[in-house]
């Protein structure tokens, strides 16, 4: 396995198709385990604070097979006929991944470095430099059809414009003065055109009438910065936004509210213009108050479990019922909740009455906190970043 040795920042943690459902009258939550007969929801938190965090654990023992050169990670569980590689290790805190047009990894870091990986034999190899920013960086994204680089960090989006050999120009603002409080800025989705980009913001509070709009609310932004728009409102933290590959609808996780302390799922939304998905007094399937209106979610997930990085399926190296399934990263609860999320969801995504329903399950446990997550667009693997231990696991099909 390769490694990085790098000190470890106690910084804030953020982790903190069909026509979606209005909340026209409180329906009851389907268990995150079970197929949704209506959209379903999952489980919140709020940023977790390294204070609360619960005591760091090793990472999942890692052994490496005597005719392969990629370690195994052995502690994380998988259904029966995938397995888990160490990618690489020694990260500082890994918050974000990204695959460049050049098939390279890039990840970012909770303190603003991001940085590239080659791939030999199931390896990250010859990192590179990419750029640097300020604040607590929690999302990057290359815009379609260029080599361009983009980084959402506290308050900020910046470009980094990528040259022919591989190389990155000076972080130049895109996007600055985005509010921040108790969230910030997250994940960043871009259009297929590459004209656009949404962002996540997140709420400056736990609950409480936002005097800025663009706290807790997806933003739709153009390339340069210049066209801004709240596209989304009511997501009290959507950390994770992608397109869905088939139907171009965007869809996002979000955090579900720290009080009241239970009963408050963590969700997947699609996300439609101008919607109102119900933060602060509505979550659920109507639960709260003042739900008329207010747009129902996908999926849930267990309460407090952080529902942040997320992607779609669109490799082929998993069977064929996991194409277009979205797998969502758990980053998990504040103690007293250690043993809450920790985990990546699959979620299966149907449309039996013209309406997205979600079946969530869990696909792979053992980490210690989930952030990000990717698919290879050469070997079809799926990416974990684990903030928590600062390792990059490679998760393969390979039969049985």
């Amino acid at each position: 396995m390769n490694k990085r040795i790098v000190p470890i920042l106690f910084a804030l943690i953020v982790v903190a198709c069909g026509t979606p459902a209005t909340r026209t009258a409180p329906q009851t939550s389907v268990p995150v385990t079970a197929i949704a007969a209506t959209p379903t929801r999952a489980p919140l938190g709020s940023t977790p604070l390294p204070a609360n965090t619960a005591p760091a654990k090793a990472a999942p023992t890692v052994t490496r097979p005597a005719a392969n050169n990629a370690p195994v990670a052995s502690g994380i569980q998988l259904p029966p006929g995938f397995r888990a590689y160490a990618y690489y290790e020694g990260l500082n805190r890994p918050t974000s991944l990204a695959f460049g047009s050049d098939a390279r990894l890039y990840i970012a870091e909770q303190n603003g470095h991001v940085f590239s990986l080659g791939d030999e034999n199931g390896l990250g190899v010859n990192p590179r430099e990419a750029a640097q920013v300020g604040g607590s960086t929690l999302g990057i994204a290359f815009r379609p059809g260029t080599r361009d680089l983009y980084i959402s960090t506290t308050g900020r989006v910046y470009v980094a414009r990528g040259a022919v050999d591989g190389s990155f120009a000076e972080p130049k603002i895109v996007v600055q003065d985005i509010p921040t409080g108790r969230h910030q800025n997250d994940q960043i989705a871009f259009t297929p055109d590459g004209q656009f980009f949404f962002l996540g913001v997140g709420s400056t509070c736990d609950a409480c009438n936002e005097r800025d709009p663009r706290s807790a609310s997806i933003l739709r932004i153009s390339a340069d910065g210049a066209t801004q728009e709240v596209y989304a409102r009511g997501t009290r933290n959507p950390f994770g936004v992608a397109i869905h590959p088939q139907t171009g609808e965007l869809f996002s996780t979000d955090n579900g509210r720290d009080s009241p302390s239970s009963g408050v799922p963590d969700e997947l939304n699609v996300i439609v213009k101008d919607g109102d998905y119900g933060w602060p007094p509505c979550w659920g399937q109507g639960q709260g108050s003042n739900c008329q209106g207010t747009i129902f979610p996908v999926a849930e997930f267990q309460e407090h479990s952080s529902a942040n990085g997320m992607a779609f399926y669109s490799g082929s190296n998993f069977p064929a019922e996991y194409r277009n399934n979205v797998f969502v990263a758990l980053w998990g609860g504040n103690l007293p909740l250690p043993t809450v999320g920790k985990r990546v969801e699959r979620v299966v995504l149907t449309q039996p009455l013209g309406q997205w329903q979600g079946r969530v399950s869990t696909f792979a446990s053992g980490f210690e906190h989930p952030l990000a997550v990717a698919v290879g667009p050469r070997d079809g693997a799926l990416y974990v970043a684990d903030h928590g231990s600062g390792v990059v696991y490679r998760i393969v099909w390979e039969g049985g």
